[in-house]
């Protein structure tokens, strides 16, 4: 059986996969809500592991939760530190622009 941290991380992941999918998807009220619940779930799961272990992965996930929730302001100093670090998605540095928290290139 896995332990605590990586159950959080798995459940993070699938949480913000749904959310993804149920945004693309088009239903735009109904997804919406659901997405916001979704993200609101992922963040919940991930950020007291987070804040224990500093995993670049898991602060991608907090910090894409936050600004999915509409809280910018708290995920732009994660941002700021993870693109100081060096880290470099694509998919992950396109969201955080289009969130206008990187400018963009």
């Amino acid at each position: 059986m896995p332990n605590n941290a990586v159950w959080q991380t798995a459940l993070a992941r699938t949480l913000s996969l749904a959310s993804y999918a149920l945004t693309a998807a088009g239903r735009a009220h109904d997804a919406k809500a659901d997405a916001q619940r979704a993200w609101s779930g992922a963040l919940a799961a991930v950020d007291s592991v987070t804040r224990a272990t500093g995993v670049a992965e898991l602060r991608v996930l907090t910090a894409t939760a936050l600004a999915s929730l509409g809280r910018v302001e708290d995920a732009r100093p994660i941002v700021r530190t993870l693109e100081q670090q060096g880290y470099r998605r694509p998919r992950w540095l396109a969201r955080t622009r289009a969130a206008g928290l990187l400018p963009q290139q």
